[in-house]
Formats: C-alpha cells, sequence, structure tokens
C-alpha cells in the first residue's frame, strides 16, 4: 500500500512538471496561436484555390478524356516496337487416320514465324510522327482546359454583373418608395393626374420584370458555379471575381499560345510522315513466313519451309490514299496561317470594340453625374413643395436605367476579353501558373 501511494506521488509530479503552466506560458501560447491561425487563414486565402482550380479541371470529362489520349502516347509507342518484332506462332493436330481395316495414330506439329516485309521500313517514321503527335495532344488538354476555364469565367460574369444591376434596380427601387406616399396623397388630391400617375406605374412595373429577369440570370449562373466548384464554392467565387478584375485591366497579348502553334505546326509534319509511310508501303508491302513442320503418320517427317507473299496490284488503293494525305499536307499547312489572320482580325475588333466601349462609357458616366445632380436638386425642391413629384421619380427611374447600360457595357468589354484569350488559347494563364499547368499535363508514368 505504502509503495502505490508513493508511486502516485511521483507520477503526480511528473504529469505537473510536465504540462505547461498556464500563467506562465499563457502569452507565449496566444502568441503561437495567432501564427498557426494567420498561417492557415494564408493557406485558405492562397493554396486552396490553387489546389480548386486543378482538381475542377481533372474533373473535367473533356480534359480527362484529353489526357488520356496523352497518356497513350507510351502505349502507342510499344505497339509500334511490338509490331517490328516477328511474330511466332505454334500449332499442333492430332488425329487417328484409317485405311481398309487398319488405323494408325496421326499428328502435326507446326512451329512458324511471320513478319510483315514493310515494318521494319516504316517503324522510325511511325516513331518520328509520335512525337510530333504529343505536341498535338498536349494542346487538346490546354485546349480543353481553356474551355472549362471560359465557362466558370463566363458564369463568374454574369453572376457579377446580375448582382450589381439588383444592387442598382434595389437603390432605384428604395428611392422611388420614399416619395411614394407623397405620390398617392398627390393623385388623391388632385395634384397629379391620372394619367401621369399609369406612367410612373408602368415604368415601375417594367422595373420589376427586368429585375425579376435579372433574378433569373443571376441564379442560373450562381447554380452553375455550383455545379462547377462543388467544395470550392466559397473560395472559387473569390478567385474568379479577382480574376475578371485581372483580365479588365490589363492589355490582352496578340500572340497565339505557344502550345497552340507547336501543335498546329506539328500537323503537317505529321501528314508528311503518313504520306512518306503509304509511300514505303506501297513498295514494300506483303509478308514473310518460315515455318518448321514435324509429320507423324505411320513414319516421321519434318518439313521446313519458306513463304514470301505480295501484292501485284491494289486496284489503286494506294494511290488514292496518297493523294489523300497530300491534301491534308495542304490543308494542315494552312490551319496556322488561317488561324493567325482571324487572331489579327479579332485583336483588331477588339482594340475598335474597346475604343467604342470607353466613349460609351465615357458618355453614360456623364450622363449619370448630371442626373444625380438633378436629383439632388430636385430633391431640395421637392422639400420645400416647388418640385414636381412625376419628375423626381422619372430622375429616379432614368439613373437606374443609366446605370443599368453602364454595367452592360463593362460587361461586354470583358467578355470581349474572354473570347479573344480562348481564340488565342492564353485563357489559362488567368488563373494557372506554369507549376499549375505541369501539374495538369502530368501523366502517370512521368513522360
Amino acid at each position: 500500500m505504502q509503495n502505490k501511494s508513493i508511486l502516485t506521488f511521483i507520477l503526480g509530479v511528473f504529469l505537473f512538471g510536465c504540462a505547461p503552466n498556464p500563467f506562465v506560458n499563457s502569452e507565449k501560447n496566444e502568441r503561437l496561436a495567432k501564427i498557426i491561425a494567420d498561417h492557415d487563414r494564408k493557406n485558405l486565402v492562397i493554396q486552396k484555390p490553387k489546389s480548386f482550380v486543378i482538381e475542377s479541371l481533372l474533373g473535367n470529362p473533356k480534359v480527362a478524356e484529353a489526357k488520356l489520349d496523352l497518356e497513350n502516347l507510351s502505349n502507342e509507342r510499344d505497339t509500334i516496337e511490338a509490331e517490328a518484332s516477328p511474330l511466332v506462332t505454334a500449332s499442333s493436330d492430332v488425329g487417328v487416320a484409317g485405311l481398309d481395316d487398319e488405323s494408325m495414330t496421326a499428328g502435326r506439329i507446326e512451329l512458324s514465324v511471320s513478319k510483315d516485309a514493310d515494318i521494319n521500313k516504316i517503324k522510325e517514321d511511325r516513331l518520328e510522327a509520335l512525337i510530333y503527335q504529343k505536341s498535338i495532344r498536349i494542346n487538346e488538354v490546354i485546349k480543353a482546359s481553356n474551355e472549362h476555364i471560359y465557362k466558370l469565367l463566363t458564369a463568374s460574369l454574369n453572376y457579377q454583373s446580375a448582382k450589381l444591376k439588383l444592387n442598382v434596380i434595389d437603390k432605384g427601387v428604395a428611392d422611388y418608395e420614399e416619395i411614394k406616399g407623397l405620390i398617392d396623397a398627390s393623385r388623391k388630391v388632385g395634384l397629379m393626374s391620372n394619367g401621369q400617375f399609369l406612367k410612373i406605374q408602368e415604368q415601375l412595373n417594367e422595373v420589376q420584370l427586368v429585375r425579376s429577369r435579372i433574378d433569373l440570370e443571376h441564379a442560373a449562373a450562381d447554380i452553375t458555379l455550383k455545379k462547377k466548384l462543388k467544395d470550392n464554392y466559397l473560395a472559387g467565387k473569390s478567385l474568379l471575381k479577382r480574376s475578371l478584375k485581372t483580365i479588365t485591366e490589363t492589355k490582352p497579348r496578340r500572340a497565339i499560345n505557344s502550345y497552340a502553334v507547336n501543335a498546329l505546326k506539328s500537323a503537317p509534319l505529321i501528314a508528311e510522315i503518313n504520306l512518306k509511310v503509304e509511300e514505303k508501303s506501297s513498295k514494300w508491302n506483303g509478308s514473310f513466313n518460315a515455318n518448321a513442320t514435324a509429320i507423324k503418320e505411320g513414319d516421321n517427317r519434318i518439313f521446313a519451309g519458306f513463304r514470301f507473299a505480295k501484292p501485284v496490284y491494289d486496284g489503286g488503293r494506294s494511290t488514292a490514299r496518297q493523294k489523300t494525305l497530300k491534301n491534308q499536307v495542304i490543308k494542315a499547312n494552312l490551319q496556322l496561317e488561317r488561324l493567325e489572320e482571324e487572331v489579327a482580325l479579332s485583336y483588331l475588333q477588339l482594340k475598335q470594340g474597346q475604343i467604342s466601349l470607353f466613349e460609351q462609357n465615357q458618355r453614360l458616366e456623364k450622363k449619370v453625374e448630371f442626373l444625380e445632380k438633378v436629383k439632388v436638386d430636385l430633391d431640395v425642391r421637392q422639400s420645400a413643395g416647388k418640385a414636381q413629384l412625376r419628375e423626381l421619380a422619372q430622375v429616379i427611374v432614368d439613373i437606374a436605367t443609366t446605370k443599368l447600360e453602364l454595367i452592360n457595357l463593362e460587361a461586354q468589354k470583358t467578355q470581349a476579353t474572354i473570347d479573344f484569350l480562348l481564340l488565342t488559347q492564353n485563357l489559362h494563364s488567368t488563373l494557372l501558373d506554369d507549376e499549375d499547368l505541369k501539374e495538369i499535363l502530368k501523366i502517370e508514368n512521368g513522360n
């Protein structure tokens, strides 16, 4: 019993010594907790959005499909190597042969080695084509990623624009509600005609209809964002909003993304290789076959042979395929030139559109500034009983309508830039850096 008490005392002293003293270390613990909290908060703001973008992209079916095609290059390379090797086939037969009243066991064992005559001639060409094919498939992953990001940014733009419009309309309705009682009273005592009152009501009803439509647009955009962002909805919305601001403030580059350029340059090279392969195959097609056969039928026999087969006439099939491939080379060479022309034209239209939108924006901003001064003046006069309520109601509607036009102009400008960045395949750069792109392009075998 005494030993047990001593043990309990020693354990108590040990635990007390190991426990943090709340009076001595409380300040230190608070500093540590603050450091941890700051670190976690930074991670939520900076690191989580990065992971959400990659997670969202990799979950997109088109991106996943493009990645599988990229990963399949190694399998295709292995297939080409394997097809260049001889095909070894073993076969056997066994049975009973009968002649008159006698029967005997008969059997045959055959070992055959066969190979297409043209495989070695075209193997290196096919492997070379795969090198260029990789550029095309990398670009397909990036293209699919850009299309996914396009939908995210467009949904975010619609969401933000609709939200701003709802705020403008609600402010206008709130301003109208402040004078609604006076309008009703003026109508009752005959200071406002029924026609004037009905006109105000008609405008108010139109505003409510516009609000209902914008509310649906806002809800639809929100549903799209929730569907695509899933668990990262809040962090994703914040990141997309910042990206839209960057797009609005940054001058877009005219240059086409290098991955797209490399892919377009690779396409005619692949077509030329395919043409070369077809020309070689037409000369060397056929097959070699060597076999050794052991036969037992009464007595043992062994047969060894060699066979070479080559088509001498294919009905013009190869010639037709070569003509088709030559046209593909010409077509592929035109694709890059066509895209460059399209980008140049779109860039010119973008710049012209921005100038036009800027001029309209300036005009509307001045109009809003003027209308708001008029409203202030009418508020003062109305307080003194010298202003027409109909005029004040009209100014409230005009201010809201003009502000809605301004929001639409800004959205058009941003959408035009987004469209242009998609055309040049640079849209991913608004959300991803080079390291993020490497993460998306990374395949299982590391190639």
